[in-house]
């Protein structure tokens, strides 16, 4: 009545659990075969290559694959008809002995004949009710092994994966697949098509009036007729020596896009450093500076003479200057010349 009800139970197959490490067992193979493919594949163009390491890992990866496969048919399918006839037939066999046994038995034969029943009766048991606690034990490690393979594999991959660190455009591809990599020379060139920038010097004399934030106007050489706008974005700490002259580099951001902006274009940058609206302006070649009283002053044009007079400057640019006193609109002064004294109306409001 035992062995029918085990036979029954081995008929019904294999258990969940069995079945489920039979596939992770699966999985992990077949994660192997992957990466080892890939490997050979990295090293096929190379004359000799079933020599190599990665020729090998790959045939065993793939035998070990079939196994696998193997094992995990075996799990889902359950114990064959002639695995369970086999079992079958060692119980009758058993039985059968020490039934004969019994009738005029010596005590080795009767300790014999027990043992080799048992002995049947624990073979069709291990098929029917599955593996033992150390056999599961074995197994618990053997997934926690796959799944340490299958991080590794995971890693892997994504280590063989070259992530672009901002969204743009593959201007340049330097290497083809086979050829050696040298650490001097990128890969790829990827240009950022969302948003421009300019990179300009500026003297070590004006760099204390530029800071972060502040407007900026470009005019392309490719656009002489398009004034675009920017901003500064940063200004580098360190100093740069340009044919013996000390400047300081500054990225200046445009604040819009232009179809027709590429990257290497030429540009001119004007960075406003101040802002003024409404104020009397006056070109620099007018002021003149007293170097003993440290005053500045211009040459009014009163009638028909010159009269030195002294002004207060505010902000000042490369060709025009703030006046704050000492003129009024409408004013003339006298620009200075090394062949003659012209007089010009250049006090203005701007």
């Amino acid at each position: 009545a035992s062995a029918q009800k085990n036979l029954e139970k081995l008929l019904r197959g294999p258990t969940e659990d069995e079945a489920a490490t039979a596939k992770a067992n699966l999985e992990r193979a077949r994660i192997a075969l992957e990466r080892a493919q890939t490997e050979y594949d990295k090293v096929s163009w190379i004359g000799g290559v079933g020599a190599l390491p990665q020729a090998l890992a790959l045939e065993q990866a793939t035998i070990d694959y079939e196994a696998a496969q193997a094992a995990y048919r075996l799990a889902t399918q359950g114990a064959t008809e002639a695995q369970i006839e086999a079992a079958r037939a060692q119980v009758a066999q058993a039985e059968a002995s020490l039934k004969r046994l019994l009738d005029s038995p010596t005590d080795a034969e009767l300790a014999g004949a027990e043992a080799q029943v048992a002995q049947a009766r624990a073979q069709l048991q291990r098929l029917v009710t599955g593996p033992s606690q150390e056999e599961v034990r074995i197994a618990q490690a053997q997934v926690e092994q796959a799944k340490v393979s299958l991080e590794q594999a995971r890693l892997q991959r994504e280590n063989a994966i070259l992530r672009a660190p901002f969204a743009g455009v593959v201007a340049e591809v330097n290497l083809q697949v086979g050829e050696q990599v040298q650490a001097a020379l990128p890969a790829v060139v990827l240009l950022d098509d969302s948003t421009f920038h300019i990179t300009v010097t500026v003297d070590e004399m004006d760099i204390t009036a530029v800071q972060e934030g502040q407007e900026a106007e470009v005019l392309l050489d490719a656009l002489p007729n398009r004034t675009l706008r920017g901003h500064v974005a940063r200004i580098s700490p360190a100093a740069a020596q340009t044919a013996g002259v000390t400047g300081y580099l500054v990225r200046v951001n445009l604040d819009t896009s232009e179809p027709a902006l590429r990257p290497g274009m030429n540009a001119a940058v004007d960075i406003i450093t101040a802002h003024a609206e409404g104020v009397l302006v006056l070109p620099n070649r007018a002021i003149q500076f007293d170097r003993r009283t440290n005053k500045t002053f211009v040459d009014k044009v009163v009638g028909t003479n010159l009269v030195r007079t002294e002004v207060q400057l505010g902000g000042q640019g490369d060709q025009v200057s703030q006046v704050l006193s000492g003129l009024q609109e409408g004013d003339q002064v006298a620009i200075r010349s090394v062949s003659s004294l012209q007089q010009l109306r250049m006090v203005f409001e701007r």
